[in-house]
């Protein structure tokens, strides 16, 4: 009987002693709340609401000083309050939209993609319960293509422009002229371009015509 008491006691004590080195590491914490808008009137994908571009955007929360990934979420499930580490230069970054689509489409004329970020500071011991807000802006490439009249005169009907970037393209012909396109660019590419090609066959002549850029 006196063993079991001792072995007890020492489990007691073992269990206090990593309830109070909790409570040390809590010391050393803070809290903050985040909040996203996303630009005014986006254009979501098809059967998808507002709420849904919200609620499916991933929130990244990285450390001070370049220190890396620290939180990662989807925005309708993250805590209403998170808990960091005291510091100073913290960033969220709030991705939404059709870059944040299992299988996203580089190419668009109708999904736009949005990101912002904000920068913050975390006090140990205290919960900010104003929201950190991050404006998620368009973050697209955009296109728009227009056709001029002497292009008109020139060139019979089917004559188009092809605009794309990594092999991605987007298709302009006289009846979605001046309709804008939205392109996905990777964030680690250094110097993004587009190229385009134009096609079309001379009405005087009856030849074919191309002309890349």
């Amino acid at each position: 009987m006196k063993k079991l008491i001792y072995t007890a006691i020492c489990a007691s004590l073992i269990f206090g002693l990593s309830s109070c080195q909790n409570d040390d590491s809590s010391a050393n914490e803070g809290a903050i709340t985040i909040a996203a808008n996303i630009e005014d009137s986006p254009m979501v994908r098809s059967g998808e609401t507002d709420n849904d571009l919200i609620n499916n955007a991933k929130v990244n929360i990285y450390l001070p000083s370049y220190g890396g990934l620290i939180r990662k979420y989807t925005y309708s499930q993250k805590p209403d309050i998170i808990y960091l580490p005291e510091g100073e230069g913290y960033r969220v970054d709030v991705e939404a939209g059709e870059r944040v689509a299992e299988t996203p489409k580089i190419a668009s004329f109708d999904s736009k993609s949005y990101k912002g970020s904000a920068s913050f500071n975390v006090t140990a011991g205290v919960v900010n319960t104003t929201p950190i807000v991050v404006e998620a802006k368009i973050c697209n490439a955009i296109t728009n293509v227009t056709f001029g009249e002497g292009v008109e005169e020139a060139f019979n009907d089917g004559y188009q422009l092809s605009i794309g970037h990594d092999s991605n393209n987007l298709v302009y012909t006289a009846s979605n002229a001046g309709t804008d396109g939205y392109f996905i660019i990777a964030d680690d590419v250094l110097d993004p371009t587009l190229d385009w090609t134009f096609t079309g066959t001379l009405a005087k002549s009856g030849e074919s015509f191309t002309k890349s850029g």
